[in-house]
């Protein structure tokens, strides 16, 4: 059986709380930089610190968190995906 450890609850009081859908319509398989559109989210809600809660509904999609300085970084990950679920081999 694992072992589980926790900390505790931390209790945040907060003035704000807000939300926003972001629609994002892609060509097909790909990366998509959704980091001016949340930022400028935070900054229309008048947000200067806190967290930013993101998720995806769509089953074939998920977020990535990753730096975005070297476009090798993408080819990468779509060559490592592509080699894990191969596209029309199932």
């Amino acid at each position: 059986m694992p072992r589980m450890t926790r900390t505790p609850a931390q209790i945040v009081h907060s003035d704000l709380h807000a939300g926003a859908t972001l629609t994002v319509a892609t060509p097909g398989e790909g990366f998509t930089d959704i980091t001016r559109e949340v930022a400028a989210f935070l900054s229309e809600a008048g947000a200067r610190f806190g967290m930013a809660y993101l998720f995806c509904r769509h089953t074939s999609a998920s977020l990535t968190i990753q730096e975005n300085a070297d476009p090798d970084v993408r080819t990468d990950l779509l060559t490592a995906l592509d080699r894990l679920a191969p596209q029309g081999r199932h």
